[in-house]
């Protein structure tokens, strides 16, 4: 059976051409359900004034900016070190490893990891998102 009319037919104007579905916005029951809490997160955001909105957007660029200034910091200061004390951070302390290259190749990944969930956390905390 196609969903399409044949060409030589019209279609009926009756009440029930379209079938006994039953619409939710048929059902008054349905209409006194409480929104969920996923809706009411959506009315929340859609009813924020626009000084709330640029509150938050401050807050979240004071976030990013902290966030990128620890990582970056932390490694030019590493570079600074190095450059500054050669013979500290050149000298082997762990398997040969200096400070310079553990840093450099092996302890940045998890510093930036946890820079990355640190921000994550904080940011949900200040989106409402806990």
């Amino acid at each position: 059976m196609t969903d399409r009319l044949r060409r030589n037919t019209t279609p009926s104007h009756s009440r029930n051409r379209y079938g006994t579905w039953k619409l939710s916005s048929d059902d008054k029951a349905a209409a006194r359900q409480e929104p969920s809490e996923e809706q009411r997160m959506i009315d929340d955001w859609l009813n924020n004034s626009e000084e709330d909105v640029r509150h938050l957007m401050r807050r979240q660029w004071r976030l990013s900016v902290t966030i990128a200034l620890l990582i970056y910091g932390t490694t030019i200061g590493v570079i600074v070190l190095s450059f500054l004390l050669p013979e500290v951070m050149g000298r082997a302390v762990w398997h040969g490893f200096s400070p310079s290259f553990l840093f450099a190749a092996v302890l940045i990944y998890p510093f930036t990891l946890i820079a990355a969930v640190v921000y994550t956390l904080i940011s949900n905390r200040l989106d409402g998102l806990d």
